[in-house]
């Protein structure tokens, strides 16, 4: 098994001004303690950005981020050219800029791609930095951060003394004297005395328990990952489908098992009618308990009569481990209820519909978290 965070990425959005990614480079792996060196460097940007990142960062090895690399005696990251991640328009032509609604859109979807892909790696750390590149792909880029990023991953910005910003010369502070030229005056300067600064963005991750189970959507929109995850984070009433076996929360369906859906609608009909959560170990011990689990359901959905049998008409083997250990029965279907409605809506959906254990294990109960108002049956 890879140790955590073996792969650090550096993602990059980028302009005309490629520097920014050495001067972050410079921050994370030189001036930060403990220091942050990327196992890979990559760069989302236009066309014209491409090309002078090649001319500065790359150059066939000599580039900006081989020189500080070799001041520094870093370890050289991973940058080649499919590290170069040119945004394409709808023509599917690489975009020279971004001009119009459209250009913005196929920009937010690529990063939205890049940002998931990089994410979906467990053993990876990201780091992204929106110093570069025009405002809204810096903007774009934090918000695709924020629906992907995990605790790990980080967003950035660099700031730069003011003679040496933008500077077509510089690309992050020499160890050693390096005189340039002011653009506005042609003051000399020496690199060496520069002063560059990370600054990190706090942001709130939507991943955990709202937008994890998008994660794996590899064609999701930047916009339809952002409706969805606006729709999970709202809160909406639950429609039981009974005959379907299916809960229908706001856009999304989660079937059931046939037997974790008549444990789920049993709790909640107990809810409805004030019957409390249901005790493990009672469950256990009184027979009466689990026959109220299917007899409960009957007088409120006659639908319920056929799923109901089903539970008296269970294969030998189960009819036995039901009677033999039925907190082991109870938990196990608890926990189909539990992953289906996770794998469907994320652990906030979890938490939301699915079942609590409440209580000290020898004395737990189970009860649906969901208020009984909260429910409708069609």
């Amino acid at each position: 098994m890879k140790p955590a965070n073996e792969r650090r990425i550096l993602l990059c959005a980028t302009g005309l001004s490629p520097q920014v990614v050495t001067e972050t480079l410079y921050a994370l792996a030189v001036r930060q303690r403990p220091a942050w060196v990327p196992s890979e460097i990559h760069i989302i940007t236009t066309r014209e950005g491409a090309h002078r990142a090649r001319l500065t960062l790359m150059q066939d090895g000599k580039g900006a981020v081989a020189s500080l690399c070799a001041d520094y005696t870093l370890r050289p990251p991973r940058f080649d050219e499919t590290c170069l991640h040119v945004v394409q328009g709808a023509d599917g032509n690489a975009l020279e800029d971004i001009h119009d609604a459209d250009d913005n859109t196929a920009c937010a979807d690529a990063m939205v791609r890049m940002v998931r892909e990089f994410s979906a790696d467990a053993h990876s750390a990201l780091h992204v930095s929106i110093a570069g590149g025009r405002k809204t792909m810096g903007y774009l880029l934090g918000y695709a951060l924020t629906l992907f990023g995990r605790p790990q991953d980080r967003l950035s910005h660099v700031l730069v003394d003011a003679d040496f910003e933008s500077h077509p010369e510089f690309f992050y502070p020499t160890p050693h004297t390096r005189v340039l030229y002011a653009t506005r005056d042609q003051r000399p300067l020496d690199a060496k005395s520069a002063q560059v600064q990370l600054v990190d963005i706090p942001f709130v991750s939507l991943r955990s328990g709202v937008t994890d189970q998008l994660a794996s959507d590899t064609g999701i929109s930047f916009s339809e990952a952002v409706r969805k995850a606006t729709v999970l984070v709202a809160t909406h009433n639950v429609r039981v489908d009974v005959q379907a076996r299916t809960l229908h929360y706001a856009e999304f369906d989660i079937a059931l098992k046939p037997l974790a859906f008549l444990v789920w609608l049993w709790l909640a009909l107990r809810a409805q009618h004030g019957e409390g959560p249901v005790s493990r170990h009672l469950f256990n011990t009184d027979p009466a308990l689990r026959t109220g689990l299917c007899r409960s359901v009957k007088p409120h959905l006659a639908e319920m009569s056929a799923l109901a049998a089903q539970l008296d008409n269970l294969h030998d083997d189960e009819k036995s481990a039901l009677n033999t250990d039925g907190s082991k029965w109870l938990g196990e279907r608890v926990n189909e209820i539990n992953k289906d409605i996770e794998a469907a809506l994320g652990t906030r959906g979890r938490t939301l519909l699915g079942v609590a254990t409440l209580g000290p294990r020898a004395r737990s109960v189970y009860a649906l978290n969901l208020a009984p108002g909260r429910i409708e049956f069609i």
